[in-house]
């Protein structure tokens, strides 16, 4: 719920409300607004039955007039002040408009604007998914998974820890088309919660209080006599508990209906793959008839996670879970905006008190507000499925999959046991066939290509007439090994953004030579030449002889192994920082920005100060700071901070494409009749 401190004008008779409907560049007022025409769609879970893990945009209506352009595209803030207080509006959210059409008549817009939810809805993410799991074997935890899909998608999040934050996941699936919906509703449902988009545009996930009903004065309140759906039935103690809920009066209350039953406690969870599979069940391993056991199918963030660390995921979810009573109903109350979705409410009707949760609401009107809310659910839950697909799944124990396209074929086969994970793979198309074996953290693999062999692995043994290698190193050679080209390594420079990786010659292999009639004379025995990266000749061993070739060994910072050399447990490290001057005034006419800039590797911090004389509340203002070559601008994601001068918030924002944007996020103006206001700043983000 809402804090809000006139909260208990909504539920007062003959309150003025005044609609703020900012759109950017101008502002609708009520004067401009259909009476009526105001509607306002919220959903936590709009199914026949609770399932955690739903994500659902809200949807803002309205019809207006006085506006000669289309709306269409642009983010409007809504807000409403109650008997004048303007100082302290109600925020009731941001929306992005979505279809803004004219009336017949042409004199009014009807114009539809949902939440960011929105977007994520019907985003496609499985580059950005490939991406942050790009390399394989990877491992992030939830919590930073969360956190970047709220980065990708621009939005600020709410600092909370949900049951599963720790667990560490792996790159599962290989998609060619996933949307944030996807991604989103995974997380939450392995830790048991929803995900909403608060009033003030904050990505939120939203738990369901537990233990809310109370139990009230009764002639048949005595021990032993608790209903089935109350946890006080276990213990036998019943005492007068006051409810953990928001009271709708009675005179708020238009219509209400419910059902005769309660939806009744979860006493297991029970975590599997598809239906034939038992997968992992908390708190214990049998289901009787009597349980009320929630199935949780198919979450392929958690895919290949053995028994144990399916049942530990299990255990950290069912604490959040398991004491969600209520009753199924549909009210029609006044309308208060500081109640949200997911809140525990009650109403006192002729025959009971009403105790449940918004999980649905349909709020309409303009000065006059009717609230429909609502919630749905059975008494116990089915045995089928309840997730997002079907549910969280341990795979079988083993499986065997077979890909096969006109482009390539692909056969897997995952063991699980108790010597832990086992793993192979075949890939197979007309460049190449890799094959891949695995068990934990010690794999191999066999690149083949039309002209190229690659082996990997932890250990490597090769054996043949000539040549035999053993899998502790060990070399036993019939012959000799000639180098042709000398041995290539790769370096990665990170002053070139995006990085650039350089091969080059590590070591070389020389004969001598002396240049005499009739051309250059080679000798037979070689020598090694160690080089730099930067190309330098470093190290010379061997039987090279200065003499016969003088200009090569004139430099005296060469070292030089007539006999040999060995080199043993060799380590370089360095630390490179780059700190860029401070600019100069960079402005757009009257705002003006000054940066200072140190980059790290991939570490890259801007600071510096933001001037100004004047700025309007929520007004955005802008400056071009740079291009996309320049080390300081961001390449992948625009990023954000927050700076505050007095009472006003500003949100800085430096794009991929070189402009600083400022707002300021307060609903003061900023002015100075003395000079420019400075504001200082810090971005601290990764390059790359």
């Amino acid at each position: 719920m809402v804090d809000y401190e006139y909260a208990q004008l909504f539920e007062e008779d003959n309150v003025i409300k005044q609609w703020v409907i900012d759109y950017g560049s101008g502002k609708i007022r009520n004067e401009d607004l259909d009476s009526q025409s105001i509607e306002l769609m919220e959903n936590l879970c709009s199914e026949p039955e609770l399932r955690f893990g739903c994500c659902e945009s809200s949807c803002f209506k309205f019809k207006c007039a006085n506006i000669s352009k289309s709306l269409t595209g642009s983010w409007i803030t809504v807000s409403i002040i109650l008997n004048n207080h303007d100082e302290i509006p109600f925020f009731v959210g941001k929306y992005k408009v979505e279809s803004d059409k004219l009336t017949a008549d042409r004199m009014h817009r009807e114009v539809i604007a949902y939440d960011a939810m929105h977007d994520i809805i019907k985003s496609d993410v499985s580059d950005w998914y490939n991406f942050i799991f790009r390399d394989e074997g990877s491992k992030i935890s939830i919590r930073s998974l969360r956190i970047a899909l709220s980065i990708k998608f621009g939005l600020f999040f709410k600092e909370q820890t949900l049951a599963n934050d720790n667990i560490l996941i792996k790159k599962t699936i290989n998609p060619e088309k996933l949307s944030g919906l996807d991604i989103l509703s995974a997380i939450c449902e392995i830790n048991g919660c929803f995900c909403r988009i608060s009033r003030d545009g904050r990505l939120e996930f939203v738990y369901l209080s537990q233990d809310t009903l109370g139990l009230y004065p009764s002639e048949t309140l005595y021990p032993g006599n608790a209903p089935d759906y109350l946890p006080q039935s276990e213990t036998g103690s019943l005492y007068p508990q006051e409810p953990d809920s928001f009271e709708i009066k009675r005179s708020c209350c238009i219509s209400c209906q419910y059902e005769d039953y309660f939806v009744k406690p979860i006493t297991k969870l029970q975590i599997r793959q598809e239906e034939e599979d038992a997968g992992a069940i908390f708190p214990d391993e049998n289901i009787s008839e009597d349980d009320n056991c929630y199935i949780i199918e198919d979450n392929f963030l958690v895919y290949g996670k053995n028994n144990e660390e399916l049942r530990e995921i299990a255990e950290n979810i069912f604490p959040k879970i398991n004491n969600i009573v209520y009753r199924p109903f549909s009210a029609d109350v006044r309308g208060n905006l500081c109640l949200e979705t997911g809140d525990a409410i009650r109403i006192s009707t002729k025959y009971d008190i009403l105790e449940s949760y918004i999980l649905n609401r349909n709020i309409k009107g303009g000065w006059a507000l009717r609230d429909n809310i609502s919630s749905q659910g059975t008494e116990k839950y089915s045995a089928t499925v309840n997730s997002i697909s079907k549910s969280i799944a341990q795979l079988d124990r083993k499986t065997n999959i077979l890909k096969r396209t006109v482009d390539e074929t692909v056969s897997e086969i995952y063991s699980y046991g108790e010597d832990g994970e086992k793993y192979s793979k075949i890939e197979q198309n007309t460049e190449q066939i890799n094959f891949k074996v695995s068990k934990g953290e010690v794999s191999s693999e066999i690149s083949l290509e039309s002209g190229k062999v690659s082996l990997k692995g932890n250990r490597l043994e090769v054996e043949s007439e000539n040549f035999k290698l053993d899998e502790d190193g060990n070399v036993d050679i019939l012959g000799s090994i000639t180098a042709r080209s000398g041995i290539s390594l790769t370096w990665v420079d990170f002053l070139k953004l995006p990085p650039i990786e350089h091969p080059y010659s590590f070591v070389e292999t020389q004969y001598n030579s002396h240049e005499g009639e009739g051309g250059i004379f080679y000798g037979e025995e070689p020598y090694l030449i160690v080089k730099s990266p930067r190309g330098s000749e470093i190290i010379v061993i061997g039987s090279a002889n200065s003499s016969q070739n003088p200009d090569k060994f004139k430099m005296k910072d060469t070292p030089y192994f007539p006999n040999g050399a060995m080199i043993e447990d060799a380590y370089i490290s360095s630390l490179f920082q780059t700190f860029i001057n401070p600019s100069e005034n960079i402005t757009n006419g009257s705002e003006w920005v000054q940066l200072r800039i140190r980059i790290s590797g991939a570490f890259v911090c801007v600071y510096g100060t933001y001037n100004a004389y004047s700025q309007e509340a929520w007004k955005t203002k802008e400056i071009t700071i740079g291009g996309e070559n320049d080390l300081y601008i961001p390449t992948y994601a625009n990023v954000r901070t927050v700076a505050y001068s007095g009472k006003n918030t500003f949100i800085f924002t430096i794009t991929t494409d070189g402009r600083f944007l400022a707002r300021n996020e307060s609903e003061n103006n900023l002015n100075s009749a003395s000079g420019a206001i400075s504001i200082g700043f810090r971005f601290d983000f990764f390059r790359f």
